[in-house]
């Protein structure tokens, strides 16, 4: 299955978008690293990875999306 172009170069711009995204997650993860004994920052810690989690959820389901949820035998 072959597939347009176009198609793969928004997938791609839109994964390029999400790792924005997900680098920015993961800094204020990294800002909160050094004070999780403080409970607050560990709340902020839990939702931050809730975030970072569901990006990566998001990302996947974008390439799933395109490529139908499957993927081609490359043998044949």
């Amino acid at each position: 299955m072959k597939k347009d172009k176009n198609v793969i170069h928004v997938l791609i711009a839109e994964i390029k978008n999400d790792m924005r995204v997900i680098d920015k997650i993961l800094e204020e993860i990294s800002i909160l690293r050094d004070g999780l004994d403080d409970q607050n920052k560990v709340i902020a810690a839990g939702y931050h990875l809730h975030n970072l989690y569901s990006a990566f959820e998001h990302v996947f389901e974008r390439v799933a999306k395109v490529f139908e949820n499957s993927l081609e035998d490359k043998s044949k």
